[in-house]
């Protein structure tokens, strides 16, 4: 009877280590996946912001390259303007109706 309780007391004490071994092994594996998840969120907001850092950067140049674009056409329609009028003689009515004549020639897109 002794002996069997002396077993039982060992059988409760093992089983008490065992389920304080499970329970820190768990928290453990709690701790690593949330360590997981922090780094999976901070690499995903990383590649975010240099996604659309770069997004950014693509949007000015292609803003730049159609100013750019715009400036030339308006030099080419006012060195055509010019070169229109110096090499005609003009009136006012004649003035008005070659302007109007080269406006309907600019390209509307």
């Amino acid at each position: 009877n002794r002996e069997a309780k002396l077993l039982m007391e060992q059988n409760k004490k093992n089983l008490s280590e065992a389920n304080a071994q499970a329970m820190k092994i768990i928290n453990e594996g709690k701790e690593a996946a949330n360590r997981i998840k922090e780094d999976i969120v901070n690499k995903a907001n990383e590649m975010t912001k240099n996604m659309i850092e770069q997004a950014k950067k693509e949007i000015e140049m292609q803003k730049e390259t159609a100013l750019e674009k715009i400036k030339d056409e308006i030099s080419e329609v006012a060195i055509k303007t010019a070169e229109m009028i110096i090499n005609a003689n003009l009136d006012p009515e004649k003035q008005k109706k070659l302007i109007d004549e080269f406006i309907t020639r600019i390209p509307k897109n």
